[in-house]
């Protein structure tokens, strides 16, 4: 099974993504993430790797640069039908027409977020798109947890 990682997040938080990467690949996932991270567009490769994943995974921190980059992979993701679990940071400067199904987290307050997940998790069950929210849910939940713990100063 094969998960993509799209992210834009602060240098300090990258740790996060080494965890993440590890749970992943612990799960028995391969990790596939982005080719040009520094593009304004998404390139033909990356389009491949998202269309030939199981599930994507996308993280967008405060102070990140390329949250646009993440937002346009997850669009690809969701119209090729691959299944997706957004985390967006609280204070990020989304655009207010995106009405993608995300979870809002805030790293000094992550019951809000850590609820929001569980109720996902719970609600997948019944519906045959469970096993991303039921593995992936899991692996967020802790991702919600180790930024709760990094200071954001």
């Amino acid at each position: 099974m094969k998960a993509f990682l799209s992210y834009s997040i602060k240098d300090s938080d990258q740790i996060i993504i080494s965890l993440l990467s590890t749970q992943l690949r612990e799960k028995g996932f391969h990790v596939l993430t982005s080719q040009n991270f520094f593009s304004e567009y998404v390139d033909y490769t990356t389009q491949n790797e998202i269309d030939r994943a199981n599930i994507f995974i996308g993280i967008i921190s405060n102070a990140s640069q390329y949250p646009k980059r993440v937002i346009d992979e997850w669009n690809l993701a969701e119209t090729s039908g691959t299944p997706t679990i957004l985390l967006i940071e609280k204070g990020v400067n989304i655009n207010p027409d995106f009405k993608g199904d995300y979870v809002l987290f805030d790293r000094r307050y992550p019951n809000d977020a850590i609820q929001e997940i569980n109720r996902k998790m719970s609600q997948s069950k019944e519906s045959s798109s469970a096993w991303p929210w039921i593995i992936g849910g899991a692996l967020v939940l802790g991702l919600v947890k180790v930024f709760s713990s990094i200071n954001d100063d």
